[in-house]
């Protein structure tokens, strides 16, 4: 894996992945505060976090485009459903693509039922776990002994909630709230706070999940070994960096629950979002073949 195409998968899955668990966080918020304090601003806050969505996805896929050697034959890829887990991350993608379009047009309209509302999100978000899923299993090859291993789908998962709930969470911080009043400045600080524990949970996972991993593939020796060598000898700086940025990155993030600086915030994502990245970049960069 040598050029361009590398980062433009790194791209594509995180970014994708972000749109996930941004819209499962979403759809979440909207089940756990219906009925505090909803309303138009809350509905308007929901409708600008699909646009962000939306804008997301679209970056996604710009990326994957870079990764396709040849992007008219990309339909190809559809004759493999049955036995293809790639042709199945396909069809999840333009499903769950065209769910979240249909949800923010509905969200937009505002003539549907909440409850119908309430079901198409989920259904959304549904499709986009599938779709976060299939990616994962794309990865786990048995020839690749860094992929095929349940670290795998624990990171995906992982990428997907973080950044997903850190990405709501920020555009709360940055949006001053889903409603007017000291009430809703509250529930902000809520909910925040809540995706800052959230946060923090899920890096530590991350980062207990890459370490008993890297152990495993020394153990494990041949190409494992030599993965483990990639990540944790000649990218220990990036690995290092990228511990850092997201522990300092949630610890922003908390910040704000207490003194209501939505730079903090933003901050904080933008270095969960950069931890991200770069350990989406060691998962590719581990690649090594069995025998080769």
């Amino acid at each position: 894996m040598s050029g361009s195409r590398p980062w433009s998968l790194v791209l594509f899955t995180v970014l994708t992945q972000m749109a996930v668990g941004a819209l499962v966080a979403l759809v979440a918020a909207g089940l756990l505060t219906r009925g505090q304090i909803g309303g138009e601003a809350a509905e308007a806050l929901g409708i600008s976090g699909l646009r962000a969505i939306g804008v997301t996805l679209a970056g996604a896929v710009i990326a994957a485009s870079f990764h396709l050697g040849r992007p008219g034959r990309a339909h190809r890829v559809l004759r493999n459903l049955r036995s293809s887990w790639l042709s199945r991350e396909v069809v999840l993608g333009l499903a769950f693509g065209a769910a979240v379009v249909t949800y923010a047009a509905v969200c937009s309209v505002g003539q549907w039922s909440a409850a119908a509302r309430g079901a198409l999100g989920i259904a959304a978000a549904l499709l986009g776990l599938a779709l976060v899923g299939a990616m994962s299993r794309i990865y786990m090859l048995r020839t690749v002994p860094a992929w095929n291993s349940a670290a795998t789908p624990i990171s995906f998962f992982t990428t997907t909630f973080l950044l997903g709930s850190l990405a709501l969470g920020a555009q709360l911080a940055l949006a001053g709230g889903p409603g007017p009043g000291e009430a809703a400045r509250e529930h902000t600080g809520s909910l925040v706070g809540w995706a800052a524990i959230l946060g923090a949970a899920l890096v530590i996972v991350a980062l207990v999940t890459t370490f008993r991993h890297g152990m495993r593939l020394r153990r494990l020796g041949g190409a494992a070994a030599e993965s483990f060598e990639i990540v944790f000898q000649a990218h220990r700086a990036l690995l290092v960096l990228r511990a850092a940025l997201a522990v300092l990155g949630v610890g922003l993030f908390a910040l704000f629950a207490v003194w209501s600086v939505p730079g903090l915030a933003i901050m904080g994502f933008a270095m969960v979002l950069g931890a991200e990245i770069l350990g989406r970049f060691l998962f590719f960069a581990a690649h090594r073949r069995v025998g080769l």
